[in-house]
């Protein structure tokens, strides 16, 4: 497992992590699945606002988690989700 974090301006960290393990309990259970250019994204919410959003590449999971305050609006979560690189 790897982890990156993120501060913004206001000094709130926004995460992005992956993982191999096949199942883990953080996206078990999605609110809404979108399929964008060939890749199926898990959209967790909180409200209104984009909490998590998880894909898988190849064996890989990958996820990003908003701020604790939810500081970046639900097309940045996945703007940065849909530009994001594998890393393998």
């Amino acid at each position: 497992m790897w982890r990156c974090g993120v501060r913004n301006a206001l000094g709130g960290y926004y995460d992005f992590e992956g993982t191999d393990w096949p199942k883990p309990p953080i996206v078990a259970h999605p609110n809404e699945q979108r399929k964008i250019s060939h890749v199926t994204y898990m959209i967790f919410t909180d409200g209104s606002h984009i909490h998590v959003v998880a894909w898988r590449r190849g064996n890989m999971l990958y996820w990003l988690t908003n701020t604790l305050l939810e500081d970046l609006s639900n097309e940045q979560m996945l703007a940065i989700a849909r530009s994001a690189k594998p890393l393998h």
